[in-house]
């Protein structure tokens, strides 16, 4: 049987499920949830790479974390995968039988490619290509969405957990208001050592990653704050620097992984997708939001002008989130033009957000323009709170059918606020809506037609998702959010630092 040696990295944890039929099956299933999106079939995927590898399955994988322990199991080695560590002559004389080294990435710099050839070792090396997505980043010791992070940036601050009697200060490479006033440039940290641990909000490329490992390994505790990242072929069409970007992002995760003593996760799908990395500790802390800034006073003209619009009848389809391809605002249009086609052709729909794909918002109104729909679909964007409360207050449905998501902050925004919700049953959507609206399975725009139409039904059955919804956001109070990070907190410090 062939045996392979591959280091401890989070993405080449998939090498065993490929080939070493006695990977234990937690691992399986973790790896396969994680690239679920990606190839749901991936049993069968698995199966079509054996196919291509004659003798090599079934294979003996072991996993090897550092130098000494990649050069003590080297004696019995046909081929060895590596990402960082070094492959010289001391590692060939240790490994008769090798016969291939394979690097994961472009660059070889820590194989002896000369003293290979010399062995008849034949180097092989792999461009990495993950996909992750983007959103702000920041060390801090709070947790945040990254286009709710001003808004949800003051609810656990360094004084939050002084309270609770934890010292703690908050380092950043980029703070934004209210921020600026309470952090520092991470650079300027020297403080080191003791009992202090680093909780990094990880969600996109950044120079404070590699400063992170280097504290790590220096022995610093590492924590890492996961919201989710968007899987970059959303990214490949309408912006391929992003898509890039986000790659580079990816294997700064991957790299953390193994250093990261506790990897903290908002939703339970998030946290499957950190297990798949490689992290060893996770738990999971629902995001941090104060419902109650919810029911604030909304803009009061703008008010007034979309109660007129809607007392001239029509049903109010509302979408908050930002214009990605991933939020598959052109399905929600879709759907929208089926609905008024088949139950109310006054109906209007306003999708709310931050055009951070500028070509897909310009698809999208072209979309638009295409199917007729004029002046029904109503795009907003930088909206203040205020005049977002006030399109939350004439919404008759919350219709979401993003195909990615973390934990869907707008899916508990409407549960809070008394708006049925319709939503695509994907990713952690199911997770935070609960049995509190209307899931499908099925985005064909009659489905969804038909389920819209339900919700905004006058009637027992709409009653029924407005008290299920309010009663599910109540679940996620700040005071109850609030324990349960403390609780993960002082699980892992051992009470207050």
């Amino acid at each position: 049987m062939v045996r392979v040696l591959v280091e401890e990295d989070a993405i080449l944890r998939i090498v065993p499920v490929i080939i070493d039929p006695d990977t234990p099956e937690p691992h399986r299933r973790a790896i396969a949830d994680f690239f679920a999106f990606d190839e749901p079939d991936f049993p069968g995927w698995c199966q079509r790479v054996r196919q291509r590898l004659p003798g090599f399955y079934p294979a003996k994988v072991t996993m090897v974390r550092d130098q000494a322990a990649l050069l003590a199991a080297l004696g019995e080695a046909d081929a060895v995968v590596v990402e960082s560590l070094t492959v010289g002559p001391r590692e060939l004389a240790a490994a008769p039988r090798l016969k291939i080294v394979q690097k994961f990435g472009a660059l070889a710099p820590a194989v002896d490619v000369a003293a290979c050839a010399a062995r008849g070792v034949v180097v092989e090396v792999q461009r990495r290509r993950v996909n992750v997505a983007v959103a702000e980043q920041a060390i801090m010791l709070m947790l945040a969405l990254g286009k709710r992070l001003c808004a949800l940036a003051g609810v656990v601050t360094d004084a939050a957990l002084r309270g609770a009697g934890y010292e703690s200060d908050i380092w950043a490479e980029v703070a934004h208001p209210p921020l600026d006033r309470e952090s520092r440039p991470y650079l300027e940290d020297t403080l080191g050592g003791g009992d202090r641990a680093l909780l990094y909000q990880c969600s996109t490329h950044s120079a404070m990653a590699p400063w992170l490992a280097s504290r790590a390994d220096q022995g610093e505790r590492l924590w890492l704050q996961y919201h989710n990242v968007t899987p970059a072929r959303y990214f490949e069409r309408w912006d391929r620097p992003a898509a890039r970007a986000i790659e580079g992002a990816r294997q700064e995760l991957a790299m953390l992984a193994t250093r990261a003593e506790l990897g903290l996760a908002v939703s339970a799908y998030n946290e499957k997708e950190l297990q798949a990395m490689g992290f060893g500790g996770t738990a999971v802390c629902p995001l941090l939001v104060d419902l109650d800034e919810y029911h604030r006073e909304p803009d009061r003209r703008l008010f007034d002008r979309l109660r007129r619009r809607r007392d001239r009848g029509g049903d109010q389809w509302l979408f908050v989130g930002r214009f990605v391809a991933n939020k598959c605002q052109h399905d929600l249009i879709g759907a929208f033009a089926a609905y008024r086609c088949l139950f109310d052709p006054a109906a209007r729909l306003t999708p709310v957000g931050t055009g951070t794909q500028p070509r897909y918002r310009w698809a999208l109104e072209r979309l638009v323009h295409q199917l007729g729909l004029g002046r029904s679909v109503d795009f907003c964007s930088q909206l203040g709170d205020a005049q977002l409360l006030a399109h939350w207050a004439v919404a008759d449905v919350f219709v979401c059918l993003s195909e990615h998501e973390g934990f869907c902050v707008p899916v508990l925004e409407a549960m809070e606020l008394g708006v049925p919700v319709v939503a695509y049953a994907a990713t952690a959507v199911p997770e935070t809506l609960g049995d509190a609206g209307i899931l499908v399975t099925d985005k064909a725009p009659a489905t969804v037609a038909e389920a819209v139409a339900e919700a905004c039904q006058p009637g027992h059955r709409r009653q029924e998702l407005i008290e299920r919804g309010r009663q599910r956001a109540a679940g996620f109070t700040l005071e109850q959010t609030s324990a349960r990070l403390l609780e993960v907190v002082s699980n892992f410090t051992g009470g207050c630092g």
